[in-house]
């Protein structure tokens, strides 16, 4: 399809202050997917020929994305929630199947900004999503949970900055390499940011991606001029940053394309991994059993396995099953780590003395619950 034929399509679309704009949106996409995307699964496009995909991109960014804002009542949204879930599906969809959708194009004026931008959208929506962790919420039939659309923004987000490192074409005058590049060092320096010991955290306070200072005191004002993640509490920061190891880990493993220009960054991307790791497992709050999961989770013990040297990040499972054993049975808000633990596969095998440590813990449990 030629970009002129695609263009009224796109301009068709359905604005989000629309009275009937929900259904009609979704009609209006699952119709342009369809008549721009071949049936067969299988075959690649090439977005040289079209500017179609970065228009399409462009469109869902302004029109969706960026207006989802956390909400109390999650059932009280359910076209929004749609909405957001269909966007997230033909983005993927487009990512995996068009070979330079994010490339810039001249007849698309800011499109050298959309890879950027789109993904600090995909990101925001994800830590957004988990401030529903805490939130009681009875499902609903049709409607998506918190866990499922955060998940799928996640995948997408790491399926982005994947097509990125995959492509040696540039964007404007940016090689996709270095876009990619550019946003892995944002997310591991707000991580940083946020874990520094010298800077504690004052709750509640806001921070976004390529903006300075990373740590800002929460002004509402500030969400109209631009993308906001807020944190309302402690709880909030073990999840975000088990996020950021989650979306760089799996954008780094296993290697893409231009991998050879990224190697200084996996290292620093390890490092980050194993500093999150030691700052969930001091605080205090609930939500670092489910962020310690979700670390162990993303990293890819079966390369680290094949490296040269051994990785400080093969010890951390160790140290947490440790963390557990001495915790006892009287603890509670480990199951998360217990669910992790009973269904994980391919963690490093114990060390000797790591599995004589372990078999020490064996033994009768003191009043409080804990081993001895």
């Amino acid at each position: 399809m030629s970009t002129t034929n695609s263009e009224p399509l796109l301009a068709a679309l359905p604005r989000p202050n629309d009275a009937d704009a929900p259904d009609q949106f979704l009609r209006r996409l699952r119709s342009i997917i369809g008549e721009i995307l071949p049936q067969d699964t299988g075959t690649r496009i090439n977005a040289s020929e079209n500017a179609t995909w970065v228009l399409i991109l462009n469109q869902l960014h302004d029109a969706f994305l960026v207006t989802f804002s956390f909400n109390d009542v999650w059932n009280a949204q359910p076209e929004r929630v749609k909405l957001v879930e269909a966007c997230l599906e033909t983005i993927e969809s487009i990512l995996k199947r068009v070979d330079g959708a994010l490339i810039a194009r001249k007849e698309v004026p800011g499109s050298t900004d959309i890879p950027r931008k789109l993904f600090c959208a995909l990101f925001t929506l994800c830590h957004t999503l988990d401030l529903y962790a805490d939130t009681d919420i009875v499902p609903r039939d049709g409607v998506s949970m918190p866990g499922t659309l955060r998940a799928s923004a996640c995948r997408t987000a790491t399926l982005m900055l994947r097509c990125m490192g995959g492509s040696h074409s540039p964007t404007g005058d940016e090689p996709m390499w270095k876009i990619m590049r550019s946003i892995i060092e944002e997310l591991l320096s707000l991580s940083q940011a946020i874990i520094n010991p010298n800077l504690p955290l004052t709750f509640p306070f806001a921070t976004s991606l390529f903006y300075k200072p990373r740590i800002q005191t929460l002004n509402p004002e500030d969400s109209q001029t631009r993308v906001m993640m807020i944190f309302s509490s402690p709880a909030d920061v073990p999840r975000f940053l088990s996020l950021i190891v989650d979306i760089t880990m799996n954008a780094v493993h296993p290697p893409t394309l231009c991998s050879w220009f990224l190697f200084d960054l996996e290292q620093k991307a390890h490092e980050n991994a194993q500093q999150a790791f030691e700052y969930c497992l001091s605080v205090s709050t609930a939500a670092r059993f489910k962020a310690l999961s979700s670390i162990l989770s993303a990293l890819p013990f079966h390369l680290l396995k094949k490296a040269d040297r051994i990785s400080p990040l093969m010890n951390l499972p160790f140290r947490l099953l440790r963390q557990r054993l001495l915790s006892g049975t009287s603890k509670t808000g480990w199951d998360a780590v217990d669910h992790f633990f009973l269904e994980a596969h391919s963690l490093p095998n114990l060390r000797k003395t790591e599995l004589v440590e372990i078999l020490s813990f064996i033994g009768e449990e003191n009043a409080d619950g804990s081993v001895q």
